[in-house]
């Protein structure tokens, strides 16, 4: 996912439509990811999600994220969602200032669930995942209806 890292001086007129021809059309929307203050050398990072329509099918990158209402939006009607999912096992370990950005800036079981749902998403393909559990995939589909699918390196959709 190349573009889910950028700087505004390389994504002029981000968030919206990135590019549009005969055979694709990719739209972003700034994730929920970066909570910094205004005044940080480092508040100009920003994540963003993108959406991909070709040949009659969408799929959706969220890239690192929050909660995200502009990413649900841009979700709606997926085909296919590829969301990052972070487990709460992941973070049992971590620094209480890391536990928080996990905690706020991405998306837990129940988040991710919600979130794919609300957009009326078919499949939801879990990525960028440290690990999964059967209690996670079970949280996720508490709240999503469609196919929920833990994502792996190299597969193919």
């Amino acid at each position: 996912m190349f573009f889910t890292h950028l700087h505004d001086d390389h994504t002029s007129g981000l968030p919206g439509l990135i590019c549009s021809d005969r055979n694709v059309r990719v739209i972003a929307a700034e994730n929920s990811h970066f909570h910094l203050p205004p005044d940080s050398p480092a508040a100009r990072n920003k994540s963003y999600a993108l959406r991909f329509e070709a040949a009659g099918k969408v799929v959706v990158f969220t890239g690192d994220t929050g909660p995200s209402e502009a990413v649900t939006r841009l979700a709606k009607g997926a085909d296919i969602l590829v969301s990052e999912m972070a487990s709460p096992a992941d973070q049992k370990n971590l620094p209480p200032r890391l536990q928080l950005h996990v905690e706020q800036e991405h998306l837990s079981p129940a988040a991710v669930g919600e979130m794919a749902e609300r957009a009326g998403v078919g499949t939801l393909v879990l990525s960028h995942l440290k690990s999964v559990t059967p209690q996670d995939l079970a949280e996720v589909r508490r709240r999503f209806t469609g196919k929920v699918v833990a994502g792996e390196d190299l597969q193919r959709f």
